[in-house]
C-alpha cells in the first residue's frame, strides 16, 4: 500500500478549487486506464482550503511497481473548454453559486497553477497560510435552490433473492458500495454531477445503497445516457477482472487491500462477518450471482429509469 500526499498553493483559491476538481477527474481516468477502481484499488481525499492550499491524499492499495508517486507527479492535465466547464458545473453545485469571471482568464490562472510543481508532503518543510492572507481571486455569486436539481442513484437487491439468501447481504453491501462509488466518480467526471452523500437501507426483505447528487437545472442530460454509461462502466470493470479481484481481496482480508467495515455492516444489516465468514461467502460465483440480482435505478424527481446487470457478458 502507498499513501501519497501532494500539495500545491495558489494566490487564487477559488480557481485552485477548480484545479482540484480537474486534477482528481483526470487522476481517476489515469488510474482507471490501468484497471484500478475506487475503494477496491484506491481512495482519494482532495481538498482546497480558503488560503489556496490544494491537498491531495491518495491511498493506493497496490504495489509501487504498478504505479509510482512519480507517475502521479508527472500527470499533465488537459485544461480545455470541456474540463473547465465540467469543473465549473461541479463547483457551482457544491457551493450553490457560480464563479464570476471570463473563461479565458480562468484558463490562464489554471495554467499558472498547473505549471507549478506538486510538492509531496515528505518533501515539504512547512507551509504557512499567512503567505496567502490577501489572495487575488475570482468571486462566487450565490444562486438559489431553483438553479439546481437533485439526482438519486440506487443499487437495489432483488427482494426475493434477499429473503432466500440472507447470508449474501453483507457481501451485497460491499459490492454495492464499490459499484456506487465508481458510478459516482463516473457521473461526476463525465456528467459533472456533485455528490452530496450516500445512504444505505437494509430491511428484512430489501437492501439498497443510495447515492445523491446535485447539478445545475439547465443541464440537459438524459437518464438513458447516464444509465448506458453506468452499464458500460460495470461491464468494463468486469472485463478487467473486478469480480476475481474483489473475491481474492475479501477472502485475504489483507490490511493492504480493502477491508470491509464490519461494524458498519453489522449496524446496517445486523450481521457481523469475520475473516472466516468472508472466506466462505466471498466467492466469485456468489458475487456474480448477486450482480445478476441487482438493479440500478436513477431518478430525477418523479422521472425514474432502471437497468439490470444480469445480461453482462
Amino acid at each position: 500500500m502507498q499513501r501519497i500526499i501532494l500539495t500545491k498553493t495558489s494566490q487564487t483559491p477559488n480557481i485552485a478549487h477548480l484545479y482540484e476538481h480537474i486534477y482528481v477527474a483526470q487522476l481517476d481516468t489515469f488510474l482507471n486506464s490501468h484497471h484500478f477502481y475506487r475503494y477496491l484499488d484506491y481512495q482519494i481525499d482532495a481538498r482546497t482550503y480558503p488560503d489556496g492550499l490544494i491537498y491531495i491524499d491518495a491511498s493506493l492499495f497496490f504495489d509501487e511497481t504498478d504505479i509510482s508517486e512519480n507517475q502521479l507527479l508527472e500527470i499533465k492535465l488537459l485544461i480545455d473548454t470541456d474540463s473547465i466547464n465540467g469543473a465549473l458545473w461541479q463547483v457551482s453545485a457544491e457551493k450553490r453559486s457560480e464563479i464570476f469571471g471570463q473563461k479565458g482568464n480562468i484558463k490562464k490562472c489554471l495554467k499558472v497553477i498547473d505549471n507549478q510543481p506538486w510538492v509531496p508532503i515528505k518533501n515539504l518543510t512547512m507551509y504557512n497560510s499567512e503567505t496567502c492572507i490577501n489572495p487575488i481571486d475570482f468571486k462566487y455569486l450565490p444562486l438559489t435552490a431553483n438553479h439546481f436539481k437533485q439526482l438519486k442513484c440506487e443499487i437495489i437487491l432483488d427482494s426475493k433473492f434477499a429473503v432466500t439468501k440472507p447470508e449474501y447481504i453483507p457481501l451485497f453491501t460491499v459490492l454495492a458500495y464499490i459499484l456506487i462509488d465508481n458510478i459516482s466518480v463516473m457521473l461526476a467526471d463525465d456528467f459533472y454531477y456533485f455528490g452530496t452523500g450516500n445512504d444505505c437501507l437494509y430491511e428484512e426483505k430489501s437492501a439498497k445503497e443510495i447515492a445523491n447528487f446535485i447539478t445545475r437545472r439547465e443541464q440537459n442530460n438524459k437518464l438513458t445516457d447516464e444509465l448506458s454509461a453506468c452499464q458500460d462502466l460495470v461491464q468494463k470493470m468486469k472485463d478487467n477482472g473486478f469480480l476475481v479481484k474483489l473475491s481474492r481481496q475479501l477472502q485475504c482480508a489483507s490490511p493492504q487491500k480493502i477491508a470491509p467495515d464490519e461494524l458498519k455492516i453489522y449496524q446496517s444489516t445486523g450481521k457481523l462477518v469475520g475473516q472466516q465468514g468472508w472466506k466462505n461467502v466471498a466467492k466469485e460465483t456468489n458475487i456474480q450471482e448477486i450482480l445478476n440480482n441487482i438493479k440500478l435505478k436513477i431518478s430525477f424527481g418523479k422521472v425514474t429509469q432502471a437497468i439490470t446487470f444480469n445480461r453482462l457478458t
